[in-house]
């Protein structure tokens, strides 16, 4: 048994050289990759936060106040991992700031993120079900083809 390992090794030693020799690299660009990307998330969340704190508490000067929620409500969207929560908050939002008739443009913004938020929602949910049977279908084929 051992003989046979030895000489298998023998035989296929510059195919196993070249294996050892990408092992510790790829382990390395793969520890880096998901540190970097484990960053990317935390910095995400950090400016997820930030972003519906100035939302909700806005700046002390009222006329740049307006202005800058705008622009948050809009970026938003750009949080798909958090939309959920998005959603839930700009509808409480909406429903509050809806008596103070100063923020007409900010409900117009908000009814239009609202509106694109599920939209995105919809096709996110037909894209996870069409997936798995589009999936299956291309594995049947390729086995058909086979």
């Amino acid at each position: 048994m051992i003989q046979a390992v030895w000489q298998w090794l023998g035989n296929n030693s510059g195919q196993f050289a070249v294996l050892i020799a990408v092992i510790p690299p790829s382990f390395g660009a793969l520890l880096y990759l998901f540190q970097k990307r484990q960053e990317l998330k935390n910095k995400h969340f950090k400016t997820y936060h930030a972003l519906v704190k100035q939302l909700v508490e806005g700046e002390k000067d009222s006329d740049l106040m307006l202005d800058r929620q705008l622009a948050v409500v809009f970026e938003l969207r750009n949080f798909s991992e958090y939309y959920e929560p998005s959603l839930r908050i700009l509808v409480g939002l909406k429903e509050s700031w809806e008596k103070n008739s100063g923020r007409s443009r900010l409900i117009d913004e908000i009814e239009e993120t609202i509106s694109y938020i599920e939209s995105r929602r919809r096709c996110r949910t037909i894209f996870r079900e069409i997936v798995p049977y589009a999936a299956v279908a291309s594995l049947i084929a390729v086995f058909l083809i086979a």
